[in-house]
C-alpha cells in the first residue's frame, strides 16, 4: 500500500509542486487562510482518488468499454500540453545544469524519450522515481525550514474575496493534479479491493496533505521575497551554494520525469487499445513539437483548463449528464454520454 501510494503521490508531484510556485500561487500568497486550504486539498485529494479509482474505467478505454468521445479528445490534448511543458522544463533544467552545447535540445529529447518508453509500465516507474523524488524534496523543504526569515511577520496578500475565491482555485488546483495522475490510478484501480481503495485514498490524501504543509511552513516566512520568483525554492537554496543548488536540480528534474511519465501514460491510455503498444513515436513526436512553445506559454493555459475539466470528469454521473445538457447540443450530448 505505501508503494502504491508513493507511485500516486510521485505523478502528483511536479515541477511547479517541487519548485514551490504552485503552493506560493495557490496556498501561501492566502497568508493564515493557507493552512485551513491545505486542508481542504488534502480532503479533496482523498476523495478524488476514490473517484478515479471508482470511475476510471468509464474515462479511459478498455476492451469492453469504447472510448468516451469528445471527452477522450479533450483530455488527450491536455495531456500532450502538459508532457510538452515537462518535456520543455526537462530541457531548461539541462542547459542551466550541463555545460555543452545544445543542453536545453538534447536534455529535452533525451528526457522524452526515456519517459516514452518508462510510461509503457509507469507503476514500476513511479514507484523508483517516486523512492527518490519525495524524500529528497522533504530534505529541501527541511534545509529552506532552517533560514531565517527576514520578516517578523509576513504580510498576506489576500482580499476579503478571496474567501470565496481561494477554495475555488484551491479545488481546481487539487483536480488538476488528480488529473494528471489519472492514468497511473486507472491501473491500479484493477489491482485494488474496495477495502484497498479506501485505504489508499486515504493514504494518497494524508501524503499530499503533509508534503503541502511541509512546504507552506518553508515558504511561509519569506512570502514577500518570493511571491514573484519563478522558482522560490531554488531562490531559498541558494544559501547552501552549490549543495543546493544540485539538490534543488535533482529535485526539480525528478519532478519533471514524474509528471511526464504520468501524463504519457494517462495519453496512451486513452487511444484505443489496439494502438497503445505502438504509440511510442506518435507521443514522442507530439509532445517535442507541444514543447517548442515553451513551459510557461503553455502552463498558463492548459493547467486551469485541465484542473476545471478533470473536475468535471469526477462529479457523479447524473450531475454530468445535467452538465452536458445544459453545455451542448442535442446532436453532440450523445457522442458526450458514450
Amino acid at each position: 500500500m505505501l508503494r502504491l501510494i508513493v507511485c500516486i503521490l510521485a505523478a502528483v508531484v511536479g515541477a511547479g509542486f517541487a519548485s514551490g510556485r504552485e503552493i506560493i500561487r495557490f496556498f501561501s500568497r492566502w497568508g493564515s487562510l493557507s493552512w485551513p486550504l491545505i486542508l481542504l486539498c488534502a480532503l479533496a485529494a482523498g476523495w478524488m482518488t476514490h473517484r478515479l479509482l471508482e470511475r476510471s474505467a468509464s474515462i479511459f478505454p478498455s476492451n469492453n468499454h469504447p472510448a468516451s468521445g469528445l471527452v477522450s479528445v479533450l483530455l488527450l490534448a491536455m495531456y500532450l500540453c502538459v508532457s510538452g511543458g515537462m518535456a520543455a522544463s526537462a530541457g531548461e533544467l539541462a542547459a542551466l545544469t550541463i555545460p555543452i552545447h545544445y543542453a536545453r535540445s538534447l536534455g529535452l529529447l533525451f528526457t522524452l524519450f526515456t519517459c516514452v518508453l518508462l510510461s509503457k509500465r509507469p507503476g514500476a516507474a513511479l514507484q523508483g522515481l517516486g523512492c527518490a523524488l519525495i524524500p529528497l524534496l522533504i530534505a529541501a523543504w527541511t534545509l529552506c525550514l532552517k533560514i531565517p526569515s527576514q520578516l517578523e511577520c509576513p504580510a498576506p496578500i489576500y482580499l476579503p474575496s478571496s474567501i470565496v475565491t481561494a477554495p475555488m482555485l484551491t479545488l481546481f488546483y487539487c483536480a488538476m493534479n488528480m488529473t494528471l495522475a489519472a492514468g497511473v490510478i486507472n491501473k491500479l484501480a484493477a489491482q485494488c479491493t474496495e477495502m484497498q481503495k479506501k485505504r489508499l485514498s486515504a493514504g494518497v490524501g494524508i501524503g499530499f496533505g503533509l508534503m503541502l504543509t511541509l512546504g507552506n511552513a518553508a515558504l511561509l516566512p519569506h512570502l514577500d521575497a518570493l511571491a514573484d520568483q519563478p522558482l522560490p525554492t531554488v531562490m531559498l537554496l541558494r544559501g547552501y551554494g552549490k549543495t543546493g543548488f544540485y539538490l534543488s536540480a535533482s529535485v526539480l528534474y525528478l519532478a519533471v520525469s514524474t509528471t511526464l511519465i504520468a501524463a504519457l501514460s494517462a495519453a496512451r491510455e486513452l487511444l484505443p487499445r489496439r494502438i497503445q503498444a505502438k504509440a511510442g513515436p506518435v507521443l514522442f513526436v507530439l509532445s517535442a513539437l507541444i514543447a517548442c512553445l515553451g513551459f510557461t506559454r503553455i502552463v498558463a493555459w492548459a493547467y486551469p483548463i485541465l484542473g476545471a475539466f478533470g473536475l468535471m470528469t469526477m462529479l457523479p454521473k447524473k450531475k454530468r449528464q445535467q452538465y452536458a445538457s445544459a453545455q451542448m447540443p442535442d446532436r453532440q450530448e450523445s457522442l458526450y454520454n458514450s
